[in-house]
């Protein structure tokens, strides 16, 4: 895939968001905080033996405690006697199922621990997402960031698999979690952060990942900044004044609805006008000052009306 020239982050407004266009961050969020409730959840493919499952689970468990054997076993234990309520563990029916289900937990699990720290920094290829100006940037009324792909300053930087089968081999995560296998580790990183269900490949997503989660110095140039065709006015004056005479030169486009196509466009802001009317005086105190300058005026108006008609202008 051709890497693209910019991406995209759609944002709401808000104090979040100030903060990180005011000290150039991104947040790296955990995937337990994503609104897709499959996004980064393993889904086990195995390709291994039941009894070499048996082995990976029982040295999983005793990483766990690695100065006795006594806790792993009667962990393994306890999942056999559990499957006897529906047979026998090994019965190759509806025990041994049960069985290899309670183990494979026991391989999730550790695999969720592995991956706990771990940050996902969300990005698009596309800035005329209608759906995505829905959903993640608030109806419309927030903002998009364009980041300069070129000069990025991240090496795990990928596009997201919308067609890949998204299992994660059982045998690379204990190649992994047991012998720290690097390939293995990031086979299973791929199938975890980079794969997603083909339903989501309109948001074309490219991914960065980090570890731990949370905000971080922008690897990216920030270009410029584009406005939802429903962002208020004061959020435009808000954020053109922050970036006035800073030392990083950003466009400003507004974004607007093709009614004939039912596409987004987007139009260049005047940032001049802008900075020199965007902030105002209280419409109370304006009209107050605006009715005392005129009062003089219409004072005049009173006197002249009461004047002779050979004293008014011609053609009153």
């Amino acid at each position: 895939m051709s890497q693209p020239n910019y991406l995209y982050k759609y944002r709401p407004f808000g104090e979040f968001l100030l903060t990180e266009l005011t000290n150039q961050e991104v947040y790296f969020c955990n995937p337990c905080q994503f609104n897709d409730p499959l996004d980064c959840k393993p889904l086990l493919s195995v390709d291994v033996e039941m009894n070499v499952l048996e082995r990976l689970v029982y040295h999983l468990l005793k990483k766990k405690r690695p100065d006795t054997n006594e806790w792993a076993v009667s962990r393994m234990n306890e999942y056999r006697y559990r499957a006897s309520e529906f047979g026998e563990y090994n019965d190759g029916k509806e025990g041994e199922r049960y069985y290899k289900r309670s183990l494979l937990n026991v391989v999730e699990e550790k695999l969720l621990e592995a991956m706990g720290d771990i940050g996902v920094l969300s990005l698009s290829k596309r800035w005329d997402s209608i759906l995505m100006w829905s959903h993640y940037a608030n109806s419309h009324k927030g903002v998009c960031l364009e980041f300069a792909f070129e000069d990025n300053r991240y090496e795990q930087l990928k596009p997201v698999d919308y067609n890949s089968d998204r299992g994660i081999s059982v045998k690379d995560v204990g190649r992994w979690l047991l012998l720290e296998d690097v390939d293995a580790k990031r086979r299973v990183r791929d199938r975890f952060v980079f794969s997603k269900s083909r339903d989501w490949k309109y948001e074309a997503e490219w991914r960065a990942i980090q570890s731990p989660y949370g905000r971080s110095p922008s690897p990216f140039r920030l270009r410029s900044i584009l406005f939802g065709a429903r962002c208020d006015a004061s959020i435009v004056t808000t954020i053109v004044k922050l970036f006035s005479g800073s030392e990083i030169d950003l466009q400003f486009y507004e974004i607007y609805l093709d009614n004939k196509s039912a596409r987004l466009i987007k139009s260049s802001v005047d940032t001049a006008e802008v900075e020199a009317f965007g902030v105002r005086k209280s419409e109370l105190f304006r009209l107050e000052e605006l009715g005392a300058n005129f009062e003089p005026v219409f004072e005049d108006f009173d006197d002249a009306t009461e004047a002779p008609a050979s004293d008014l202008p011609k053609g009153v």
